[in-house]
């Protein structure tokens, strides 16, 4: 009797370590809700994970994933598939990564034709969308890690916003998820200085007037009676892009021949989040410009760090030109291979592409459809740049450079409007300094229009 007593002992340990051992290889998923979405998978959020180093799956093969990779593999032979973890991945810099679960669609007959695409962004408490994106592809199935950057830290749950982008370039926004946030506590707050704001960055006098965020990209620009401008931005970003617009005033005291421009930004806020601009327009006005992406209203202040270079009144040992460059016969190839050094940087001409000139871009084009020019470069550094200046024909025109791409070491410059008979180009280039000014600034919401007054006109001496 005492023997069968501790079998059923033994069996009901062995049960409940059975149990615990299930709980501890089962993945960790939250209880999110799942999202239909318009191709008719549906996705929702597995976990939440924050730093370098992410691991989606059950606590056991979250503690397999610390040891040795010989040992994960042992260790897989020994108890199975379940310790191994069910993805991972690493990140250059503390990211916030939110893993998506999507179920696997079985291969349909005939395929499925490809409907579209869809993009992700967060939102705030507030409903503010803004921030990078994440593109997720449908149809993929399993897990799928969308990588923010930059999100709002001071919320505990965030919003996590679709976007349907089909293939005739239409956009909707289809649904949202909640995120729990791996990052919420209390952060410091920063003061925002009134506006407008003026600082002096060696001899350039910055004043900003005015920043507004919740931007579209649409922009039109419009002379005034008084010789002043007015940019006007949409307020519609359906897609969940969000733009911020400013107006900032740049003006040397000591040289009136000197343009300064807003080259990049950078957006920070008290919490840590930094976010480099991948989009710049200024909208025709050298004072009013937007920017991409942008951070969240609930902040009470953004560090907003300006690079201005200037695009008129360079020194001469600044400015170089290549003169008088051959131009290929149409859709042929240059190679000349020209090179000079200017400050340090040396500049080699690659080659030069020769297509026919478009004459109206409205209708819409794409960069292979324009003649392109290929410089190589060295010796630039974090705020050394090489800047084109001016492209002119033989016949005195101005060739205009709607595009270009740019690398650590190249730059590719397409052109628009060569004059069929061209038979030599110069390039002007400058080798230039960027400075940098920043204000701690809290954005405006809602009307995107900038007025920008006529400066007043210089008293004559009687």
């Amino acid at each position: 009797m005492l023997k069968v007593i501790l079998a059923l002992f033994f069996l009901l340990l062995l049960l409940a370590g059975g149990a615990v051992l299930i709980l501890w290889l089962k993945p960790h998923r939250s209880t999110s809700a799942r999202l239909l979405l318009p191709d008719g998978t549906t996705v929702s959020v597995a976990g939440t994970t924050f730093g370098t180093n992410h691991v989606i799956g059950g606590t056991l093969a979250r503690l397999v994933a610390r040891t040795p990779w010989g040992m994960q593999v042992a260790l897989g032979r020994l108890l199975g598939s379940g310790v191994v973890t069910h993805q991972a991945l690493s990140t250059p810099t503390p990211t916030l990564v939110v893993w998506l679960d999507s179920p696997t669609i079985a291969p349909a007959s005939p395929p499925r034709p490809f409907l579209g695409w869809y993009e992700g962004y967060l939102a705030d408490t507030n409903g503010f969308v803004s921030g990078s994106d994440q593109t997720f592809y449908p149809g993929v199935g399993g897990l799928f890690a969308m990588q923010f950057s930059a999100f709002p830290r001071r919320n505990r749950t965030l919003a996590l916003h679709f976007y349907f982008h089909d293939t005739q370039g239409k956009v909707k926004q289809c649904g949202t998820l909640t995120v729990l946030n791996p990052e919420f506590r209390a952060y410091s707050q920063w003061q925002p200085e009134t506006l407008p704001a003026t600082k002096m960055v060696g001899d350039v006098k910055a004043t900003l007037i005015q920043v507004t965020t919740g931007l579209g990209n649409d922009m039109s620009y419009s002379p005034l009676p008084d010789g002043g401008h007015v940019v006007t931005f949409s307020t519609n970003h359906d897609d969940g892009r969000n733009e911020t617009g400013c107006c900032l005033l740049l003006r040397s005291p000591t040289d009136s021949s000197q343009i300064w421009q807003v080259d990049h930004v950078e957006l920070s806020d008290a919490t840590g989040n930094v976010l480099r601009s991948t989009s710049m327009s200024s909208g025709g006005a050298d004072d009013i410009f937007s920017f991409g992406p942008s951070l969240w209203t609930n902040e009470s202040a953004w560090k907003l760090r300006c690079e201005i270079k200037r695009t008129k009144g360079f020194a001469a040992g600044e400015l170089f030109t290549f003169k008088n460059v051959p131009v290929p016969e149409m859709l042929q190839t240059n190679y000349p291979g020209w090179a000079t050094n200017v400050n340090g940087v040396t500049v080699t001409l690659d080659h030069i592409i020769r297509r026919p000139s478009l004459t109206n871009l409205n209708g819409g084009w794409s960069t292979s459809q324009l003649s392109e020019a290929h410089f190589r470069m060295t010796g630039l550094s974090n705020d050394l740049h090489l800047d084109l200046i001016e492209i002119r024909a033989d016949n005195g025109t101005n060739v205009e450079s709607p595009s270009s791409s740019t690398g650590d070491n190249m730059q590719d410059r397409y052109l628009r409007n060569i004059p069929p008979e061209t038979k030599t180009l110069d390039f002007t280039f400058a080798v230039q300094r960027g400075r940098w000014v920043e204000f701690l600034v809290k954005p405006e919401t809602g009307s995107g229009r900038f007025e920008f007054p006529a400066p007043p006109k210089s008293k004559t001496a009687k």
